[in-house]
C-alpha cells in the first residue's frame, strides 16, 4: 500500500523531473545544438564508441528492432554523417562507420550541450554531481 507520503514524494519528483527536463529543452534551443536529433547523437556516440559495430549491435544498444533503427541510419548515411560497411567475414552484415563529417557533427552538438548541461546544473557542487549522475544511472540501469 502506497502511503500518503510516498505519493507526495513522487508528485515532488516528478515535477522536479518535468522542470530540470523543461530547462534543459530551453538550452538545447537557445544553444542551437545542431542538425543532429538526440537519436543520431545516441547512434553517432555509439558507433564512435565500438569503432565500426554491426546494425544489430547498435539496435540491441538501443534497445530497439534493426527495422526501427534503420531509417534512422539512413537518414545519416545519406547526410553522410555515416557510411555503411559490408562484413569483411560476412557480407550479409553490415557495420557503421562514423564519417568526418559525422563526427565534428557530433562533437560540435555534444559541446554545445555540454555547456547547456553545466549551465543548467551550475548549483550543484562536484560531490552533489557525483550523487546525481549516481542516481541517474542507477534509475536507467546504465550501472547494471
Amino acid at each position: 500500500m502506497v502511503t500518503n507520503e510516498q505519493q507526495m514524494l513522487a508528485g515532488e519528483l516528478a515535477t522536479q523531473i518535468l522542470s530540470i527536463t523543461r530547462h534543459l529543452q530551453e538550452q538545447k534551443k537557445r544553444l542551437k545544438t545542431g542538425d543532429i536529433s538526440d537519436l543520431e547523437m545516441k547512434i553517432i556516440r555509439y558507433v564512435i564508441e565500438k569503432k565500426v559495430p554491426m546494425m544489430k549491435d547498435v539496435s540491441g544498444h538501443l534497445r530497439v528492432t534493426p527495422p526501427a533503427i534503420s531509417s534512422v541510419v539512413e537518414k545519416l548515411v545519406k547526410d553522410k554523417k555515416v557510411e555503411r560497411l559490408a562484413d569483411t567475414a560476412d557480407r550479409r552484415m553490415i557495420r557503421l562507420q562514423v564519417t568526418a563529417k559525422g563526427r565534428k557533427g557530433f562533437v560540435d552538438r555534444y559541446w554545445k550541450q555540454t555547456e547547456g548541461i553545466r549551465e543548467v546544473f551550475a548549483k550543484l557542487d562536484e560531490k552533489e554531481h557525483l550523487a546525481l549522475l549516481r542516481m541517474l544511472k542507477k534509475i536507467s540501469g546504465a550501472d547494471d
